[in-house]
């Protein structure tokens, strides 16, 4: 078929002139003559048919050449820490704790009553502060007091009393070797004896030599000659008293009570003789009648006898009115001049409601040292002389400062 067609090619195409009516109006074609197997040039089947109209083309916008960016070699990407100076870092939220700019350029100011309580604050605490610094510095010396005084060293010598102080070299060996073996013959048996004299003893280990003994006249047996309660060496090179004497300072109390109590073993607390008495302690002193002694003592009262005249004398210590004194037959009232003695104001007789035959009472008077006085006057023997008696140790009664 296409053998035919290309043959027929030169003859010139039939064309149908286009009608103004449309498609849908145009006549039928008539029907096809037969195929005649001929050479003619084959019938077309659509050249009835409209040609249909060429499709609108746009016109093609013109083609602008555009050159390829160049293309720029990366480089290798090395990963760090993000840079402070970097834009890219998100800056971190600003603490609350931390004072705002403004805030300092502007401080806060403080009303009265703030500054009033801060400087109330200051006040107290330079107050404790020094309060504390004066208690340090009193303290540390009264501990220096303390430490330097004679009842310290005493203290010091009883705890190492049953380790008596020797500082002398006492230089006595006696050393001895037997040896007695079995299986040595006697002729090897050896007995070694060395015997060194000694230098400077202490036989009683008081901590002074027998030297120093002699020369004291203390016994070199006895490490405490008088039997006061000290060694020989503590009165003789700590506390300066008498080894010889038990009470130095005739108070009627030993050098070693002396020091165990804190007082002075040099200096008389309490004097007592044969007319006299005084107490350092409760400060006072007084004379005494003939056959009067002392008696019982405790810390607020001190008695004294006289078992002849069956008399007792008592002076009350710190006690305005004692609830057990009976009522006395006479009452003075009594004051102190200005040496000190005491002398009577006046007296109230009262009805004799005693059991004693007389009993003679002070009325209670505080005396400028401190302390508080009542005398009373005891007699179960009746006699004359009994309110002048007590009188007269009235007005011999003395305050010490």
């Amino acid at each position: 078929m296409f053998e035919d067609q290309s043959g027929a090619s030169n003859q010139p195409p039939k064309t149908f002139a286009p009608s103004g009516n449309n498609l849908s109006t145009a006549k039928t074609p008539p029907a096809a003559p037969a195929i005649q197997p001929s050479s003619a040039e084959p019938e077309d089947i659509f050249k009835n048919v409209d040609p249909a109209p060429p499709p609108s083309i746009p016109p093609a916008s013109p083609i602008t050449f555009m050159p390829p960016e160049p293309t720029v070699p990366s480089e290798p990407v090395i990963k760090s820490a993000p840079s402070i100076f970097s834009s890219a870092v998100t800056p971190k939220p600003v603490s609350a704790a931390v004072p705002n700019i403004t805030e300092l350029a502007n401080p806060k100011t403080l009303d009265t009553k703030s500054i009033i309580l801060l400087i109330l604050i200051a006040v107290i605490i330079i107050g404790t502060v020094a309060a504390a610094i004066w208690w340090f510095v009193g303290h540390r010396q009264n501990k220096n007091d303390a430490n330097n005084s004679p009842a310290v060293n005493l203290f010091n010598e009883i705890n190492n009393r049953n380790e008596p102080v020797n500082n002398n070299t006492n230089v006595n060996a006696n050393t001895n070797t037997n040896i007695d073996q079995n299986n040595l013959p006697n002729s090897q048996n050896t007995t070694t004896s060395t015997n060194l004299p000694a230098t400077n003893p202490d036989t009683d280990g008081d901590g002074l030599t027998n030297e120093e003994e002699a020369s004291l006249g203390t016994s070199p047996d006895s490490p405490d000659t008088d039997d006061d309660g000290l060694f020989d060496r503590e009165e003789f090179k700590i506390y300066k008293t008498d080894p010889l004497k038990s009470d130095t300072d005739g108070d009627g109390l030993t050098d070693g009570e002396e020091v165990k109590d804190k007082k002075d073993p040099l200096k008389a607390d309490v004097v007592v003789t044969d007319d006299f008495y005084q107490n350092s302690n409760h400060k006072f002193s007084f004379t005494l009648l003939p056959g009067m002694v002392k008696g019982e003592e405790s810390d607020n009262l001190v008695i004294f006898n006289d078992d002849v005249n069956q008399i007792k004398f008592y002076i009350y210590l710190n006690s305005r009115e004692p609830a057990e004194l009976p009522a006395p037959d006479v009452r003075y009232l009594v004051s102190a001049g200005s040496n000190s003695f005491l002398f009577i104001r006046n007296q109230e007789r009262l009805p004799d409601q005693t059991p004693y035959s007389t009993d003679l009472q002070t009325a209670s008077y505080e005396s400028a040292n401190g302390k508080i006085y009542l005398l009373r006057y005891a007699a179960t023997k009746r006699a004359d002389n009994h309110q002048a008696n007590f009188e007269t140790l009235i007005r011999s009664f003395q305050l010490l400062p």
